[in-house]
C-alpha cells in the first residue's frame, strides 16, 4: 500500500473516506468495448480513410487501417449494399483486369446544418461526401427564435421547390450555436434574443423536418467539421481556434474530438486578458474574447476613427483601415501567445488552426503573427508545428453541425 507522511503521522489514502468521496468509483467510469462499439469504430475509420484518399482499393484500405482484409471486405460490402459507397474500376496499366476502387456516394444521403450566432444565421445542405450543395446566409443582429424559425423554414421550402435534393434522403439536422446564446459578451442583448436562455432549439425548428436533430457548441462543431473534411485529413491532432462574436476552441487528438470532463475543452475565450509583451495592456478583469473576436476587431477600428458596423463594412484597401487592422492583429497575437503556448506545451498538436468568420486575409496575417510569437519558445524540436487558417473557415460551424447529423448513418453496425 502507498502511504504518505502528513502532519506527523502516516495516512493510508485508500482507507480515507474523504478521499473516496472525492474520487468516483472506477467501475462507474470504465466501459469496455462490445461488438457494436467495435463495428461502429471500424466503419468510421474506413470512411475516414476513403475521405482522405478519395478513391482507394480494399487491399490498400486494409494496409491503411490495420484491419484484416476479410474485415475490410465485410465492411465495404455492407457500405455497398447500403449504397453509401460506389465501386468503380480504374485501369492502372495495359495488362490485366482494372483495379476496383471504392469512393463515397455523394448522393447517398444529405444533412442540413444550421449555425445560429449573435450576428448571423447560416444554413447549409451537405452531401455524404462533405460537399456543400446549398448555402444561405442572413446577417442579423441578435436573432430571435422567431427569426430562426422563419429563416430555417424558408431554406427548407427552397429545397423542396428546387427538387435537386430528394427530401427523402435528408437523414438529419445539425444545429451549432454558442454556449449561453441568450447573452452577449459585448453587453445586454435585446429582450427577443434573451428568449434563447429558456427556448430549446428543437422546439423552434424540430417540427419543420421529420428527421433527428442534434445540437452542438459552435466551436466544437467547427473543429469536428475540420477534423472530418478539412485539415483533419492531413493532421491527426490539432487545436482549433474559433473566432466569431465570441472566442472558442476545439481540441482534436488522434482524430478524436476531446470534450473534457464537463464538455468545455478549448474554451480559451474565458481566460483573462494578459499581454506578456506589454504588461500595461493586461486587464485581468476582462476576458480574452473581449479583444480577440469580431466585436473586438470592430471596436479597435472605431478607436482608430473607422466606423464599421460589421465585417462587410471593412475596406482593407484603405491605408488607415489596414493600419488599424494590423494593430489589432499584433495585439491579438500578443494576447494569444501564452494560451496557445500552453496548448502546444501540454497537448503537442501537429497544428494550430484559426477559423471562424474573420476575412481570409486577416486570418492569414493573424496566423503569421501567432506563429512568429510561438517561435520564441517552440524550438526546432517542433519542426512540424503549423499555424494556419482552417480549411472550412467561415462555414465551419454549419458544416460541422451537418456532419454530426450523419453520425447514426456512419456508425450503424451491421
Amino acid at each position: 500500500m502507498n502511504y504518505v507522511r502528513q502532519g506527523g503521522f502516516s495516512r493510508n489514502f485508500l482507507e480515507d473516506q474523504r478521499f473516496r468521496q472525492q474520487v468516483p468509483d472506477v467501475g462507474a467510469r470504465l466501459r469496455g468495448a462490445n461488438i457494436q462499439d467495435a463495428a461502429a469504430h471500424n466503419r468510421k475509420i474506413i470512411l475516414h480513410a476513403i475521405r482522405a484518399r478519395g478513391a482507394v482499393g480494399r487491399k490498400e484500405l486494409a494496409e491503411i487501417t490495420g484491419l484484416t482484409p476479410p474485415a475490410v471486405f465485410k465492411i465495404a460490402k455492407d457500405f455497398l449494399n447500403e449504397r453509401l459507397l460506389i465501386s468503380t474500376r480504374m485501369r492502372e496499366g495495359a495488362k490485366g483486369q482494372p483495379a476496383a476502387v471504392l469512393t463515397l456516394n455523394a448522393d447517398a444521403a444529405f444533412t442540413l446544418g444550421l449555425n445560429i450566432d449573435r450576428d448571423h444565421l447560416t444554413f447549409v445542405t451537405l452531401d455524404f461526401a462533405g460537399n456543400i450543395r446549398t448555402r444561405s446566409h442572413l446577417a442579423t443582429p441578435f436573432p430571435t427564435p422567431e427569426t430562426v424559425r422563419s429563416f430555417f423554414a424558408e431554406c427548407v421550402d427552397g429545397l423542396r421547390q428546387d427538387g435537386a435534393i430528394p427530401m427523402s434522403r435528408i437523414v438529419g439536422v445539425g444545429v451549432a450555436m454558442p454556449e449561453g446564446l441568450g447573452t452577449s459578451p459585448a453587453g445586454d442583448p435585446p429582450p427577443g434574443h434573451r428568449q434563447w436562455s429558456q427556448t430549446p432549439v428543437h422546439t423552434v425548428i424540430g417540427d419543420l423536418v421529420s428527421t433527428p436533430l442534434v445540437q452542438e457548441n459552435d466551436a466544437a462543431s467547427a473543429a469536428i467539421g475540420e477534423m472530418l473534411f478539412g485539415a483533419g485529413l492531413q493532421a491527426d491532432s490539432f487545436f482549433y481556434l474559433f473566432i466569431c462574436v465570441g472566442l472558442g476552441g476545439g481540441l482534436v487528438i488522434n482524430r478524436q474530438y476531446i470534450r473534457g470532463c464537463h464538455g468545455r475543452s478549448g474554451e480559451i475565450g474565458t481566460l483573462p486578458l494578459s499581454n506578456p509583451f506589454r504588461s500595461s495592456r493586461s486587464d485581468l478583469s476582462r476576458t480574452l474574447e473581449h479583444e480577440v473576436s469580431i466585436p473586438g476587431l470592430l471596436e479597435a477600428l472605431r478607436k482608430h476613427g473607422i466606423d464599421a458596423a460589421d465585417l462587410d463594412d471593412i475596406d482593407p484597401s484603405d491605408p488607415m483601415t489596414d493600419e488599424a487592422i494590423d494593430a489589432w492583429i499584433n495585439s491579438a497575437a500578443d494576447l494569444l501567445y501564452l494560451p496557445l503556448l500552453g496548448v502546444v506545451s501540454t497537448i503537442d498538436p501537429e497544428a494550430i488552426l484559426i477559423g471562424g468568420r474573420l476575412p481570409y486575409g486577416i486570418t492569414d496575417r493573424l496566423c503569421e503573427q501567432v506563429a512568429r510569437r510561438l517561435s520564441l519558445n517552440v524550438s526546432e524540436d517542433y519542426p512540424d508545428l503549423r499555424v494556419r487558417r482552417a480549411s472550412l473557415s467561415a462555414d465551419a460551424a454549419a458544416v460541422g453541425a451537418a456532419v454530426l447529423a450523419f453520425k447514426d448513418l456512419w456508425e450503424r453496425g451491421s
